[in-house]
């Protein structure tokens, strides 16, 4: 048996299902390098195909020939660089490469000659390990390349191709990409035993935001170059890159993991936004927050719910947290930033934002500078407590003063109103002395004009006296 047999597993994502789904029924096709005929046994009996195949190992090559109608097996035959595969001049509406231009010397030479057998509207399927995998950059920084029994360094491979090398190579030799699909497996997962920690972290930061550094596994679609420049082509791209950073929500247990009360999402960090929405169980009354599998700094943090009977979310207070706190930011320096919420009865939603300011960084520099950081926030208390105390005796102060002034005022007032007292009171004294004073006028005039009066009438007898005499 060799080493590339395998059962056919349709619902797991590989490049061999990816195939298996894009061969159509009653297909012509030619395979190269079926190993058992896993593929070519489903393609004749589940999709009528009538498939003829390539295969240099003579022991699988016989598994596979019995699904097949025309076989090239063995050393010579199924030396696909031997070209035996031409020799009748047929034409295929699929010609499929899976796993298997690595293994050639002359990977375009073979791609050119194959065009001698495409049909007008045929397609190439081809598969190919990346060797631009991030494990292969790790292996690379700490000088090592180490070939293993199958994978990415496969220790039969004599080429090795990334994206860009592949599509080089297949425009040259008169073919175009129409189609992309990728097979992704992070680091640490593959048969590549190594781990992002064995670079710098600064590094693997970089390596974690590179574009396809998980792809495993590239698939394309090929056809001729002139069908594709004549326009009646689409391409389809399909390589979203899974992230090594995520978000993780748990309910319920405030210390356990219990993975069916819990909900994750992936994230890019480098983005600088942590933004999960997730469905809550009515019934659950504490949630834990991961905001990031890593430490980091966070700014802006909110979480929000939506109740039952509500139709806007609302916020909530962030019950506990395992960092420190200064202003609107939360340092998360040698722990996993986690938060504490207590949900409300109802609750069926609950979203998580939050700015990531810094992430996965060495944390003794931020330690430090948050230690003095927090020796300056301090002194910034004291003296804010200070001044307060400052205002407070100042204020003091300014009451008693005011309190001095009203008392001296009412002082001041009372003195008024007694002088006001004492010169009404002078004032009547001085009009009664005037009044009798002016009394004692009027009777000394009266008294002396009654005196006139008196002598005037003496006079005026003793005149008349004197007349009669």
């Amino acid at each position: 048996m060799g080493k590339y047999d395998f059962e056919l597993d349709l619902y797991d994502e590989n490049t061999i299902s990816w195939i298996a789904q894009s061969v159509e029924a009653g297909s012509d096709v030619l395979e190269f390098g079926p190993a058992n005929g896993r593929l070519t046994r489903y393609l004749k009996e589940k999709k009528g195909c009538h498939v003829d195949i390539v295969e240099i190992d003579e022991e699988s090559g016989s598994e596979a020939a019995q699904y097949a109608e025309v076989s090239y097996i063995g050393d010579e035959e199924g030396d696909i660089e031997k070209y035996y595969w031409l020799s009748d001049n047929k034409k295929y509406d699929f010609i499929i490469f899976a796993d298997v231009l690595e293994h050639l010397i002359h990977s375009d030479e073979v791609l050119k000659r194959c065009r001698r057998v495409i049909k007008e509207n045929g397609k190439i399927l081809v598969s190919i390990p990346n060797a631009a995998h991030n494990s292969v950059i790790i292996e690379l920084f700490n000088d090592e390349f180490s070939y293993n029994p199958t994978g990415i360094l496969d220790n039969t491979h004599v080429h090795f191709f990334t994206r860009s090398s592949f599509e080089k190579m297949a425009a040259a030799s008169g073919w175009a990409v129409i189609g992309e699909k990728a097979k992704e497996i992070r680091v640490g997962e593959t048969e590549i035993q190594n781990t992002y920690k064995q670079v710098p972290r600064e590094v693997y930061k970089e390596l974690l935001h590179r574009p396809h550094g998980n792809v495993y596994q590239y698939m394309f679609t090929l056809v001729p170059s002139e069908r594709y420049l004549s326009g009646d082509i689409v391409r389809t791209v399909n390589l979203d890159s899974t992230s090594y950073y995520y978000t993780e929500i748990f309910f319920g247990d405030p210390d356990g993991y219990d993975y069916k009360k819990s909900a994750s999402k992936y994230l890019d960090p480098h983005n600088g936004k942590v933004d999960m929405t997730v469905a809550c169980k009515k019934e659950e009354g504490l949630a834990r927050i991961k905001l990031i599998n890593c430490n980091a700094i966070v700014e802006n943090v909110s979480v929000d719910i939506l109740q039952e009977d509500r139709s806007n979310y609302e916020g909530i207070e962030i019950k506990e947290y395992n960092g420190e706190k200064m202003g609107d930011r939360y340092y998360f320096l040698n722990d996993i930033p986690e938060l504490r919420v207590d949900l409300p009865q109802n609750t069926i939603w609950l979203r998580v934002k939050a700015d990531i300011v810094q992430y996965d960084f060495d944390d003794t520099v931020i330690r430090d500078i948050l230690a003095i950081a927090k020796h300056e926030q301090q002194h910034v208390y004291k003296v804010r407590d200070d001044y307060e105390k400052e205002i407070d005796h100042m204020k003091k102060n300014i009451e008693d003063i005011r309190e001095e002034s009203k008392k001296s005022a009412q002082i001041y007032e009372r003195e008024i109103t007694k002088k006001d007292e004492e010169r009404r009171n002078c004032i009547e004294t001085y009009e009664q002395e005037i009044a009798k004073k002016d009394e004692e006028r009027r009777t000394c005039i009266e008294t002396y004009e009654k005196e006139i009066a008196r002598r005037e009438e003496e006079r005026n007898k003793l005149i008349e006296e004197l007349h009669e005499k």
